[in-house]
C-alpha cells in the first residue's frame, strides 16, 4: 500500500537503501538490463512526482507501490517478473495484459483491468477501469490510440477502436468505437465534444 505520510516514507527509504538494494537486488538487475529501461524510468519518474519522491524513487516505489511494481513486471516480461515475485510480489489490484506503450500515467488505478489489443502511448487511467473482451472471446477486444485518457468507473469492452486524443468521463461505458478527437460520457456513452487536433499531447 501506497503509505500517506510520505516524510515518514523517505526517511525510511534513506535509513533503509542499503537493506533494500539487497532485497530488491533482482528488481534492480532486471530494470538496469531492460531493454524498456528508459520508458520505465519515465512512468517511475511521473509515478513518484505525484507523492513528493526526489530521491531513491526506484526502492520507494517498489516498497510502497503496489501499482508501479505491476506496471514494472508487466514492462521486464513475465519470465523476469517471476523472478522478482519471490522478493516482492505483485500485491496490487491492477492487472495488465495487454501491448502498452511507452508513457503510462495512473492515479490510483485499484480495481483494474487492461485486457486491450493494444494501448497506445501517453495512455492515463483511473481505479475501478475495465477494458476487455466479450463473451469470452478473447480476440475480441478493443484497439486504443495514443493519448487516450479515462476518469474513474470506465468500462471499454468488444472488438471496438477507441481514436487518438479521446477524453472518457468516469462512469461511461462504451462498447462502440470512438472517433479521434472526441470527449465522450454516458452510460449509453454519447460524444460531447470534439477536440482540435492540435490539443493532442506530445
Amino acid at each position: 500500500m501506497i503509505i500517506h505520510n510520505n516524510r515518514l516514507a523517505r526517511f525510511y527509504v534513506a535509513v533503509m537503501s542499503p537493506f533494500l538494494f539487497l532485497r530488491f537486488l533482482p528488481q534492480t538487475l532486471c530494470f538496469l538490463t531492460s531493454s524498456r529501461r528508459r520508458t520505465i524510468a519515465d512512468e517511475l519518474r511521473r509515478e513518484t512526482d505525484e507523492y513528493g519522491i526526489r530521491r531513491f524513487r526506484f526502492f520507494w516505489a517498489l516498497r510502497f507501490d503496489p501499482f508501479f511494481v505491476a506496471l514494472f513486471y508487466h514492462r521486464i516480461g513475465a519470465w523476469r517478473a517471476f523472478l522478482c515475485s519471490f522478493t516482492r510480489k505483485d500485491a496490487s489490484t491492477l492487472t495488465i495484459s495487454s501491448d502498452i506503450g511507452e508513457g503510462v500515467t495512473m492515479y490510483h488505478p485499484s480495481s483494474t483491468v487492461l485486457n486491450a489489443k493494444r494501448i497506445g502511448r501517453n495512455f492515463t487511467f483511473r481505479n475501478n477501469t475495465t477494458v476487455g473482451n466479450v463473451h469470452d472471446d478473447n480476440s475480441k477486444r478493443p484497439v486504443i490510440g495514443d493519448n487516450v485518457t479515462l476518469g474513474a468507473n470506465v468500462v471499454i469492452f468488444g472488438d471496438i477502436v477507441i481514436g487518438d486524443n479521446v477524453i472518457v468521463g468516469a462512469g461511461t461505458l462504451v462498447n462502440k468505437s470512438v472517433p479521434p478527437n472526441s470527449v465522450v460520457v454516458g452510460n449509453p456513452f454519447r460524444i460531447i465534444k470534439t477536440r482540435p487536433s492540435a490539443a493532442s499531447n506530445p
